[in-house]
């Protein structure tokens, strides 16, 4: 449910669960706790495979058969094993709910830079994506900017005004994220505000306990399987 004024809202990654993070003080009076009034569930983005950068020291013709023609998920499994940062941009979707029945107010959504650093060595595989037509609201973050800049666009990827949405344990919200970074490698998270009888609050959203990362290509060599054995170019 859109509520009856303007802000902006909520979105993140990880795995269908809360993620708990100590409580700890924000700037503004706010508070940032692991047990919002709100709930959320994470699916990743309907792309193609999913570019990673991977370390100087594996080898781009080491990548089994399998990995390479099975699906973007186990693809993105696979990578994070071998030591793999996505690259470039991430794409998630996001339902967010209340706990209760109670209406809690979404104010707005934002990404907190915690640290940047040079992108890493190496190589990564250089295929294309393969996005899927945008059914809901999209959040787009631009984490090149100081701070990282938010833009809404709607189902028929139009520009509009930031939201503030409300949801209750009945009410929900899908809401889909695309983040990206072209400079620099970035360790961020999100950050959802909200109202919630009478109280301000902060949601914090990570990737299992941990920042999500995102870097750069700048300093990696790039791959491209053509199909078949060995065929990396």
């Amino acid at each position: 449910m859109v509520a009856e004024r303007n802000g902006a809202t909520a979105a993140t990654r990880g795995i269908a669960a809360v993620t708990t993070s100590p409580a700890s003080s924000k700037s503004g009076g706010e508070v940032v706790t692991n047990r919002a009034p709100l709930d959320y569930d994470i699916s990743p983005g309907r792309e193609g495979t999913p570019n990673f950068v991977f370390p100087a020291s594996s080898e781009a013709s080491g990548v089994p058969l399998d990995i390479l023609e099975g699906s973007p998920s186990n693809f993105a499994s696979w990578a994070r094993r071998q030591g793999g940062v996505r690259a470039q941009e991430d794409a998630f979707r996001i339902v967010l709910r209340g706990r209760e029945e109670s209406p809690v107010i979404v104010n707005g959504l934002s990404a907190r830079v915690l640290t940047t650093r040079t992108p890493p060595s190496g190589w990564f595989n250089g295929w294309d994506g393969c996005g899927a037509a945008v059914d809901t609201r999209l959040v787009e973050i631009d984490l090149n900017r100081k701070p990282p800049s938010t833009t809404w666009y709607n189902k028929n990827g139009e520009k509009i005004d930031p939201l503030t949405l409300q949801v209750s344990a009945t009410d929900q919200e899908v809401i889909d994220v695309y983040a990206y970074t072209s400079r620099v490698e970035v360790e961020w998270v999100l950050e959802v505000s909200y109202t919630s009888a009478g109280k301000d609050g902060v949601l914090r959203i990570d990737d299992h306990g941990k920042p999500f990362v995102l870097t750069a290509l700048d300093n990696a060599v790039g791959y491209v399987y053509s199909g078949g054995p060995g065929q990396h170019h």
